[in-house]
């Protein structure tokens, strides 16, 4: 980013020197641009919107938060709007109709052409989770009787308006999807050879319907830079390129992350609107997760006698608890990430009783350094012995627990980023402080010395 030139954007901007401004924002890349507009208020945001060329402001529209965006489009006339998604490419233009009220994108669609309005409208078909709706339907297909030279030929007569044409797909009558030539492979290749023979046949596919997370995976085992999308008869609807699903690998990471802790996980909110919606989420999340808490301390309250007795036993309540949650998130992490991105097979299970071991021995090492401290602190052996162990066997739960509850979870078809979190911080506490209390119970009130 030159952030040099985006302050002077901005002067010139703030000053009206609409020569030098347009001089200077021609220059600048869509993603720069978007910076630009996402620090600028309204009126500057549309009036900036204006002064680009169609092609240019299309581009800047692609790069913004999808909230700035709709607030743009709203201000914008039908005709300048259904003028700038014309503009963009299929699939983001379906992405953009897809997020504006049905009504609005109705009347857009009526003053594209034909053509282009069975286009978008076939994508919006589409959830917007799945290849369907990320795929584009502008791409290179030639027909699998051609030859090399007419191949090349139709690729240069469309490439320049193709997203991605490194890859020519190949087509029998019926549109059934055949094989796939790489651009490398096309343009070495003698020029009166059949596309046939020099085409890779049984090329990776994925269905309309399949998840987002799933065709990244895929996309990602086979090292592609496109996935062809078919329908149950073979027939080539679109692609969905790398950049599509490299940002969704990214947005689904954030999305688990922040619903682990009940965040919002999209930006649903408009820019000066106050923000009702992550109230309520978290306001939700906090108040079950303190339900949940209540749990807890019912429990420490059945045994009120052994702490009564021994009121140094409270003093290591916190960090038992505190140290079996942060290893049962830690492995949740794993679990959940995992997940996310297909690396736990049929064999997750396993990794949860890997996960026991590490917990193991981490225990062990946690609960000699602990029950040291708290035998020499305290001056009493049963002392350092009960936290000791307790930690270790806290460890020893506290880690499988971490991938034991979003595995299950998964496995009941939920989503494990949204409820892991709560359930394995209040598992891990509650048994935590069962095993503290227990031990401590039977040490100083058991005859254990």
């Amino acid at each position: 980013m030159d952030s040099a030139r985006l302050e002077r954007a901005k002067g010139y901007l703030a000053e009206r020197r609409l020569p030098e401004l347009r001089a200077l924002v021609a220059q600048l890349h869509p993603a720069d641009l978007a910076d630009l507009f996402t620090d600028l208020e309204q009126p500057e945001r549309l009036f900036l919107l204006l002064l680009l060329e169609p092609d240019k402001a299309a581009d800047v529209l692609e790069e913004l938060p999808d909230d700035v965006r709709v607030e743009l489009l709203d201000r914008l006339s039908d005709e300048q709007a259904s003028h700038l998604i014309l503009e963009m490419e299929a699939d983001e233009a379906a992405d953009v109709l897809g997020e504006l009220p049905a009504e609005r994108a109705r009347r857009l669609l009526a003053r594209m052409g034909r053509e282009e309005a069975e286009e978008f409208s076939g994508l919006l078909c589409y959830p917007e989770d799945t290849a369907g709706g990320l795929m584009t339907t502008e791409f290179v297909s030639v027909a699998d009787h051609l030859r090399v030279e007419d191949a090349i030929a139709e690729l240069r007569r469309i490439g320049r308006d193709i997203e991605l044409p490194y890859y020519v797909y190949v087509t029998d009558r019926e549109g059934v999807l055949r094989g796939v030539v790489s651009l490398r492979d096309l343009v070495t290749a003698p020029v009166d050879a059949p596309v046939r023979e020099i085409m890779r046949t049984d090329p990776v596919t994925v269905s309309p319907d399949t998840d987002q997370e799933e065709a990244a995976r895929i996309l990602e085992k086979y090292d592609l830079l496109a996935l062809p999308v078919c329908d149950r008869a073979g027939r080539l609807l679109g692609i969905v390129t790398a950049d599509d699903l490299l940002r969704v690998v990214g947005e689904e990471g954030t999305e688990d992350v922040l619903a682990l802790v009940g965040a919002p996980a999209r930006a649903d909110m408009r820019t000066y609107a106050f923000p009702w919606s992550a109230v309520a989420r978290r306001t939700l999340f906090l108040v079950f997760n303190l339900l949940l808490n209540l749990i807890a301390a019912t429990l420490i309250s059945r045994f009120t006698e052994v702490l009564e007795a021994m009121v140094a036993v409270a003093f290591f309540l916190p960090m038992l608890a505190a140290t079996a949650g942060n290893v049962g998130t830690q492995s949740l992490a794993l679990a959940v990430r995992g997940l996310a991105t297909g690396r736990f097979g049929p064999d997750r299970w396993r990794q949860a009783r890997r996960e026991g071991w590490t917990g193991a021995l981490v225990g062990l090492a946690c609960g000699v350094l602990v029950g040291g401290f708290a035998a020499v602190w305290q001056q009493d052996l049963r002392l350092g012995v009960v936290v000791g162990g307790a930690m270790w066997l806290a460890l020893v739960v506290a880690a499988p627990l971490g991938m034991f509850v979003p595995f299950a979870l998964n496995r009941l078809g939920l989503d494990p980023a949204v409820a892991s979190g709560p359930l394995t911080t209040t598992l891990t506490d509650n048994t935590t402080l069962t095993i503290y209390l227990l031990l401590a119970t039977f040490a100083f009130h058991g005859g254990l010395w």
